[in-house]
């Protein structure tokens, strides 16, 4: 009996970055010729989208020999941050006429793992290097914006005042606010809180 399989069960890759499958013998010696048919497939878990996050692969490839046979897969860069996504490749040998060809059910498949490109990290920061507050206002609005990066979940940081030159029981109230950044938030989307300011 000859078995057919990938040559590693799971490969990580950055966004941006290429795929390596190889197909080869795993067990015994190839006396024949045999094609298989690989291609990519996603599943509820995997994640990842064809077209969106790596390029579909659906190919014959040709083993007349132990030595591996390898097609390469983009995986795609964006600018959303996504967290880990990862996609199936599946092997399947056509008809064999000798009956000793066979690829195990265990190991037909291959983990394709993408990582997020640290490129595609969110940043955060205040929308302006100073608020100024007023007195008679009663309050001063503080802002946080998305300076960089779009979400594809929601993300919240917290707003917290610290005393300065002013103090919390006599020119301010002290606060603590969590601001929430939605997902599908671009750049330059702010998320504010106003702090009461005692006169």
């Amino acid at each position: 009996e000859v078995q057919i399989s990938p040559l590693t069960s799971v490969q990580t890759v950055t966004e941006g970055g290429t795929a390596n499958v190889c197909i080869g013998v795993s067990l015994g010696s190839l006396q024949t010729v045999v094609r298989v048919n690989v291609k990519t497939i996603t599943s509820v878990t995997s994640k990842a989208t064809p077209g969106e996050d790596f390029t579909l692969l659906m190919e014959t490839v040709t083993l007349n020999s132990n030595e591996p046979v390898c097609n390469s897969i983009s995986i795609l860069d964006d600018d959303i941050l996504e967290g880990c996504e990862a996609f199936l490749i599946d092997i399947e040998v056509q008809a064999d006429s000798t009956g000793i060809v066979v690829v195990p059910n265990d190991v037909n498949k291959m983990i394709i793992l993408i990582e997020e490109d640290l490129m595609d990290e969110i940043v955060l920061g205040f929308s302006q290097p100073v608020f100024t507050a007023f007195e008679v206002n009663g309050f001063v609005t503080v802002c946080v914006e998305l300076l960089e990066g779009r979400l594809e979940r929601d993300v919240s940081v917290f707003l917290e005042t610290r005393e300065g030159s002013a103090t919390s029981s006599n020119d301010y109230i002290q606060q603590s606010s969590e601001l929430t950044f939605a997902s599908g938030a671009v750049l330059g989307t702010l998320t504010c809180a106003n702090i009461t300011i005692i006169d």
